[in-house]
């Protein structure tokens, strides 16, 4: 992320992706939901939009997911269903193989929801269109 640290011998470089991507995947299925429960209770999502720009409260790329999820802004994704399958995979494999099945178990539902979505076809899909899977779309 633009700068390179030396971390020691493999796989702690592996790792430190794999726990970066947990905070990235961790918010991906947040934003959805705030998302989502904003479109069924039909409120404006102009203060929420505000809100996730503010930098000193979240990472810009929630304000991105959450612009591009309210727009239904699916076209250039940044990373597709059949990617995001893969990347929980991962996550999760390597969470149970470090003693920590609970934190492996907060990705099963999510993990669910989106291989349903890439055995149904949808891998190809932007993965802000999660806000869509959860809404049963």
């Amino acid at each position: 992320l633009g700068t390179v640290r030396r971390l020691g011998a493999p796989p702690a470089a592996s790792i430190m992706k794999i726990a970066l991507l947990n905070l990235y995947l961790a918010m991906l299925p947040a934003v959805a939901a705030s998302v989502a429960l904003l479109k069924r209770r039909g409120i404006a999502p102009a203060p929420f939009l505000e809100i996730t720009r503010r930098p000193m409260a979240f990472p810009p790329f929630v304000a991105d997911f959450a612009r591009r999820m309210v727009a239904g802004d699916f076209e250039h994704p940044v990373n597709d269903l059949c990617g995001l399958a893969k990347d929980l995979s991962v996550l999760t494999a390597e969470l149970r193989a470090a003693g920590l099945p609970r934190a492996a178990d907060l990705t099963t539902t999510l993990r669910r929801v989106v291989t349903q979505a890439v055995d149904g076809g949808r891998g190809a899909e932007d993965m802000c269109e999660l806000v869509e899977l959860l809404q049963g779309h």
